[in-house]
């Protein structure tokens, strides 16, 4: 009887191994396959697709969400009312072939209709109500799109006008992948009129993760911002964001113009380095926010001067309120030595720019957005000239208050939602939130 104890033990014990070194060592394996040709992640999603039934899946997790959902989104002051709508049940009803729609990376409103931008190369509009939807296949008209099973694809966009859309995708070409930005009409006809190759990503595995997304637009001049495509404790990659030849890490300003009645881009210029993986850009009285995650905390706000006569430097990876990942073995491929395992960022060097705001430990900040309370009086008027950030990890959504538009935060309400916040869009009282699962919340508060 004791044998057979053993040899189960020993069994369970060798199954343990066997998976934590496949999940801690994943990437390495990864970019192994993809070196020989074996990975591919069509198939994982092609195995996923015939596994699942997709309609009864899609119930079941709506049930789920609906039930464990907040009750109440009521800020300190105000009480609020909210509406749910699912975007996954128009993806299944429109009979979209893929099995990973995507998460949503862009979201803005034209003509009383929501533009909303998923990674996998969807573009959806939809009316307020999000019930009559029409859905534009990005991906089949962009050359070489690619997108792994995760973080590729579009991750980021934004509208020149009502017919023209820039937007920051992976593309694979020559069996490479490369980061790129896309400037497509979208009128009667659907066509790229513009494409920028920026750079091949350092690592080709096959996985783009920490890229980040940001992409804004003001006076002729799109800003984009790109993380350092490095999982964390890759240091050789990590320091591209202080490498001026390199586009990773950085904040970029194209200038676009017109030219035979299409717009172009035209080479860009750095103006801010030091970036890890910045998650959203957005102008808000007349400033640049951007908002980004730090390694192990210090997920940071910054306010980038557009009108800086020398390049911005946020620090990474010498500057972070964080502290370096210890466990290695589940992140590097580049096996770090003792030394900078412990390494301990720099928190006093003068010629960094210093965070707006930053929160450790981490919660992982997805978008910041314009406030939707305007002129309130008396203990109210806390909540004018404030900031919303939307959260992945923390699953909450934060209103981050100021004095006024030009001072520093002076505190904030946590309002937690019980998801991950990919987006937000915000207009007078009402917050929209956008969340990885393809659900959206509309939260209206009674000022």
């Amino acid at each position: 009887m004791k044998k057979y104890i053993i040899i189960v033990l020993v069994l369970i014990l060798t199954h343990i191994i066997f998976f934590v070194t496949i999940d801690r060592n994943r990437s390495g394996i990864k970019k192994v396959l993809a070196d020989i040709g074996i990975w591919d992640p069509k198939y994982y999603v092609f195995i996923q697709n015939k596994l699942t039934n997709k309609d009864l899946k899609t119930k079941s997790e709506g049930d789920k969400f609906l039930q464990e959902l907040p009750k109440s989104f009521a800020t300190n002051h105000f009480t609020a009312e909210h509406s749910t709508y699912d975007l996954e049940k128009f993806f299944t009803s429109s009979g979209a072939e893929d099995y990973n729609y995507g998460y949503i990376t862009s979201v803005s409103k034209k003509n009383n209709f929501f533009k909303i931008v998923t990674n996998n190369g969807y573009l959806i509009s939809s009316d307020q109500n999000f019930k009559k939807n029409k859905i534009t296949f990005l991906k089949n008209i962009i050359e070489n799109f690619y997108t792994d099973y995760a973080y590729g694809g579009i991750r980021g966009a934004k509208w020149i006008d009502d017919k023209n859309l820039a937007i920051y995708t992976t593309i694979k070409k020559d069996d490479l992948i490369y980061v790129a930005l896309i400037l497509i009409n979208i009128d009667e006809k659907v066509k790229v009129i513009d494409q920028i190759i920026l750079e091949k990503l350092p690592i080709q595995d096959g996985t783009t993760s920490t890229l980040g997304g940001g992409i804004e637009m003001k006076d002729n001049n799109l800003y984009l911002s790109i993380g350092t495509s490095a999982v964390p404790n890759q240091y050789e990659i990590n320091k591209l964001a202080q490498n001026d030849n390199s586009i990773f890490g950085k904040i970029l300003k194209f200038k676009i113009y017109k030219e035979n009645n299409y717009y172009k881009f035209e080479t860009h210029i750095i103006i801010a380095k030091g970036s890890r993986n910045a998650q959203s850009l957005k102008f808000i009285n007349s400033e640049l926010y951007e908002v980004e995650h730090g390694p192990q905390g210090g997920d940071e706000i910054n306010i980038i001067d557009i009108n800086s006569e020398k390049m911005i430097n946020l620090g990474w990876p010498l500057f972070s309120y964080g502290t370096p990942y210890k466990n290695m073995s589940a992140y590097s491929l580049d096996n770090p030595k003792d030394e900078d395992i412990n390494f301990t960022y720099d928190q006093d060097d003068k010629s960094f720019l210093k965070p707006y705001f930053y929160f450790t430990p981490s919660i992982a900040i997805s978008s910041i957005e314009d406030c939707p309370f305007f002129n309130l009086k008396g203990s109210n008027s806390q909540y004018n000239n404030c900031l919303i950030l939307s959260t992945l990890k923390d699953q909450s959504l934060y209103i981050m208050k100021k004095r006024n538009a030009q001072s520093e935060i002076t505190s904030y309400e946590k309002i937690y939602i019980g998801s991950r916040i990919r987006k937000t869009y915000t207009e007078e009282n009402t917050i929209y939130l956008f969340l990885d699962n393809l659900k959206i919340i509309k939260i209206s508060y009674k000022v």
